[in-house]
């Protein structure tokens, strides 16, 4: 019997243990009810889309043929199509025109912001109406701009508002990218962006934080079993969480690194690195 028991015990030893293997199952699970906290979060707040607090609509350009004048014209008002949720779109030829008409219930006197839905846009212009109700270019974001000319520190373009002219008030937004992007911009009140900010970091980071512990948990089972699929899947969770956070821009607003330039390249490699690990898994 001792010598079975000491076989027994040296099995154990040289293998994961179930509660291990159970301890990192949990935390995958934490980690895809984690992945939606960011955005459920943001539709609870003064951020959404909700009829009433903006009216949003878009038009596609697909000859990226047409200025302000004749988007803004009469004629094509009733081209636009309403919104009331942030849509997808694949890749766009040309631009995507974004009407946004704030009334005036929603202003009460204060400055609001306009945050766009997605950090992949590589060119967002802003129009205004001026004094004689002609649109003017006000502000211009691309993504090859460093991130700290940005007026808000933020992984994706916000604007801000500032209505002294007429209610309601109409801007328009022109969007230009070579991937996909969201279209469905969100009206804030400062206090209440700044507080989503806030809570949109702490989720990040502790979604951040539980990849890593995967990461290193996988790592801890490499060295007990000496498997080769375990350090394959911890480089599969590090690769593919460095790509989530480039593409949301995360990555540039948690390190504060200049890196505009180069993070297409980042990016590449990130997803090279993934599927590598996965497939040879």
């Amino acid at each position: 019997m001792k010598p079975e028991s000491g076989s027994s015990s040296t099995a154990v030893g040289s293998n994961p243990s179930s509660w291990s293997l159970a301890w990192l199952t949990a935390l995958q699970i934490l980690l895809l009810l984690l992945q939606w906290a960011p955005s459920a979060q943001a539709a609870d707040r003064g951020g959404s889309i909700e009829p009433g607090a903006a009216e949003i609509s878009y038009l596609v350009d697909a000859e990226d043929s047409m200025g302000i004048r004749e988007i803004s014209s009469e004629q094509l008002s009733s081209s636009f199509t309403n919104i009331y949720v942030p849509r997808g779109m694949e890749h766009v030829r040309g631009s995507v025109w974004v009407r946004v008409t704030v009334p005036e219930s929603t202003w009460s006197g204060k400055t609001l912001w306009l945050q766009l839905a997605t950090p992949t846009v590589d060119e967002a212009r802003l129009y205004i109406p001026d004094e004689s109700e002609e649109y003017v270019l006000s502000k211009v974001i691309a993504s090859n701009d460093l991130f700290s000319q940005r007026d808000i520190p933020y992984r994706t373009p916000v604007f801000k508002l500032s209505n002294t002219l007429q209610n309601p008030y109409t801007v328009y937004l022109r969007l230009k990218s070579d991937d996909a992007m969201v279209v469905g911009p969100k009206i804030w009140e400062p206090e209440d962006f700044v507080a989503h900010i806030s809570t949109e970091q702490f989720v990040m980071g502790a979604y951040a934080a539980i990849h890593l512990m995967t990461a290193l948990g996988f790592l801890w089972l490499w060295q007990r079993s000496k498997e080769t699929i375990y350090p394959l899947i911890a480089l599969f969770v590090v690769s593919s969480l460095v790509l989530l956070m480039i593409t949301e821009g995360y990555f540039v607003q948690f390190s504060n690194l200049e890196l505009s330039g180069s993070l297409n390249h980042l990016k590449l490699i990130s997803w090279i690195v993934s599927h590598t690990a996965l497939m040879a898994g």
